[in-house]
């Protein structure tokens, strides 16, 4: 999966809990938790996402005062507390990183675990993915950074915007690796062109056996056209389990 920036937008649940880090202890107790719903929702109003006149976001605006009442403290708390324990070996695999943090903060905080959440949730752990990564490149001398971030997919226009550098240093090192895969390839053609050298010259027996059974459908063709040396041993097939 090719890296980003992360969130274009913010859910309706997220940006509930960001506003709710903006009241007080007390604003949670006895009749003024109603006076904190009518505020937010008002609030929430005013930033366009029509709460007070929609049933159904009311509910989810009073489910989460509700819950940061009986929980005793903000969900972005434990949130942010769980995203900040988080290593890059924890985010290599993203998805799997979000299934465990979901488990662990939905302890007490339930909801998370709906499942129209695990999306929004999965973003927001790509983006510390992104940031984590940005951080080890920033500390690598040289290209080393640039070429960590080509490695991990990182689109090119984030890498250059993320690190502060231009398109002729990302294109350098893009072709650079582009040279350096090819040597790879190169070096690997070789050892097998070895390997197959050796076994040809040191055990004629074996390289026949593994001529005919590598690809046996290929083989069978070949014989009915051609005739194998002089002395070549037909093998018969290896037994199942060898």
């Amino acid at each position: 999966m090719t890296t980003t920036d992360g969130l274009t937008s913010e859910p309706l649940w997220l940006a509930i809990e960001r506003k709710i880090l903006e009241l007080g202890p007390g604003d949670f107790s006895g009749d003024r938790l109603e006076g904190s719903v009518q505020k937010l929702a008002a609030t929430l109003d005013d930033a366009g996402l029509n709460v007070s006149r929609n049933a159904g976001r009311m509910l989810d605006l009073r489910g989460a005062l509700g819950a940061r009442a009986t929980v005793g403290r903000p969900f972005m708390d434990d949130l942010q507390k769980a995203f900040a324990s988080l290593t890059l070996d924890d985010v290599k695999d993203p998805y799997s990183a979000t299934v465990a943090l979901i488990d662990q903060v939905g302890t007490e905080w339930p909801k998370l675990r709906d499942s129209d959440r695990r999306g929004h949730v999965l973003k927001m752990v790509e983006g510390i993915k992104l940031d984590l990564l940005v951080d080890r490149a920033k500390s690598m001398e040289g290209d080393g950074g640039i070429r960590l971030l080509i490695g991990a997919e990182v689109v090119a226009e984030v890498i250059m915007e993320r690190l502060g550098i231009g398109r002729g240093d990302y294109d350098r090192v893009l072709e650079y690796l582009g040279h350096n895969d090819v040597s790879e390839a190169i070096d690997r053609a070789y050892g097998e062109k070895c390997t197959i050298n050796s076994l040809l010259t040191y055990r004629p027996d074996r390289a026949a056996a593994v001529i005919q059974w590598w690809d046996r459908e290929w083989f069978e063709t070949w014989l009915e056209r051609n005739r194998p040396p002089a002395g070549t041993k037909l093998e018969a097939p290896p037994e199942l389990g060898e």
